[in-house]
């Protein structure tokens, strides 16, 4: 069911929950200070309350008087970055966002979404909380049609484009012990990070946010050049050398590429068992027939937090 702005914050008001259009998937948005609201919301989603919501804003200045410090480049990554397709968990002032809706944290999860239509909503009526409009655990939703085939045609959603933005998840970034981390890859790319904050911020697999520690998931680097041996962890074929490598994880012979292909999640489970931070992937070989799976597995595991 297609609401308008007015109708959008009616819906707020008493309580409901609503779609919404943003830069990247559609979001379910709920009042942030409506705990019956925001209870709704995990429902719908079959969400786990110990999974946090994230504050949506108008602006990007409106961050800071939730925050019980500035980490260090905020201002540099929110004036490149916000609004966008980036969002940032960041410590707070415990009373000035519902723990209902951070998991009882000390952090919370903050962005502005490069849409007009949303950050008009959210300016007349005030922050909201938001999670991907899609049952937890499947693939977010990008349209209209999507919502209600899975939603049902007489849940709210606010008049926007049929189709939202990337279709993919915006990048999470968060501060943790004095330096940023990435939560989640996704429409954000990492090097554009990089070239703000100087560094390249390690994707992690998971935090403690009371006690400001994390696991770093390991960094699949698929490179198509000779091996030059600055990154010491190898995974690499039968019969190449790698000279400099500490430790080379061999997926076997190219000319038996469905022996290659199975060895692939043996070799994924041993690189996240042993939490190498970074690993060079051999990716000079031809792609064709099976191999061509193998290249795509690869890549795609280079995508993602393992």
């Amino acid at each position: 069911m297609i609401i308008n702005i007015v109708a959008a914050k009616d819906h707020l008001r008493h309580g409901e929950i609503i779609a919404v259009p943003t830069d990247t998937v559609y979001g379910i948005a709920a009042d942030m200070y409506n705990q019956q609201s925001i209870l709704k919301l995990y429902s719908v989603k079959n969400r786990k309350s110990k999974k946090p919501l994230v504050v949506q804003l108008a602006k990007s200045s409106d961050v800071t008087k939730y925050l019980s410090f500035i980490p260090f480049d905020l201002e540099k990554i929110t004036q490149r970055f916000w609004p966008g397709a980036l969002t940032l968990v960041l410590p707070v002032k415990e009373e000035m966002v519902p723990g209902f809706i951070r998991a009882h944290l000390p952090t919370a999860a903050f962005r502005v979404a490069n849409n007009d239509i949303l950050r008009s909503l959210i300016a007349d009526y005030g922050p909201l909380a938001i999670s991907s409009a899609n049952p937890s655990g499947e693939k977010e939703l990008a349209s209209v049609d999507e919502i209600e085939k899975t939603f049902g045609k007489n849940f709210p959603v606010m008049q926007g484009d049929s189709e939202v933005g990337t279709g993919v998840a915006s990048t999470v970034l968060a501060y943790v012990d004095a330096s940023w981390v990435i939560l989640r890859k996704g429409s954000l790319l990492l090097k554009d990070l990089c070239k703000v904050i100087g560094y390249n911020p390690p994707v992690v697999s998971s935090v403690d946010f009371v006690n400001k520690s994390y696991t770093i998931s390991p960094q699949l680097h698929c490179l198509e050049q000779p091996y030059d041996g600055s990154i010491k962890v190898v995974i690499g074929f039968e019969g190449r050398k790698y000279p400099q490598a500490e430790k080379v994880i061999c997926l076997g012979d190219i000319s038996k590429p469905a022996d290659v292909k199975k060895a692939i999640i043996k070799t994924m489970h041993l690189i996240q068992d042993e939490r190498h931070p970074h690993v060079w992937v051999d990716m000079n070989f031809p792609k064709t027939g099976l191999m061509k799976e193998v290249a795509r597995i690869l890549e795609r595991s280079s995508e993602i937090s393992l």
